[in-house]
């Protein structure tokens, strides 16, 4: 196959996929909400932390390892919860 055959293989295979690209966004920004001023007001006001998920409660997970590391993060969790807490 001569260089002048693939090039034009190609620029006609990039130039689908540019076309199908194109397509896909239009269609995608289509069925998208559109993104207003209250939306992200409403988003944050549905968020919920909840600092008191149990760890390791009420079955402790098998082996040593895995109990040391819920050990940890309950200590972490204990000395952080003056910062967790307002949140």
């Amino acid at each position: 196959m001569s260089e002048d055959a693939k090039d034009i293989r190609v620029e006609e295979v990039m130039r689908r996929l540019k076309e199908e690209i194109r397509g896909q966004r239009l269609r995608t920004a289509q069925t998208l909400p559109k993104a207003g001023p209250g939306n992200l007001e409403k988003a944050r006001a549905l968020q919920w932390v909840n600092p008191h998920l149990p760890i390791a409660w009420p079955n402790w997970p098998p082996g040593i390892l895995p109990k040391l590391a819920a050990l940890a993060k309950k200590v972490v969790r204990w000395l952080l919860r003056w910062y967790i807490n307002p949140i």
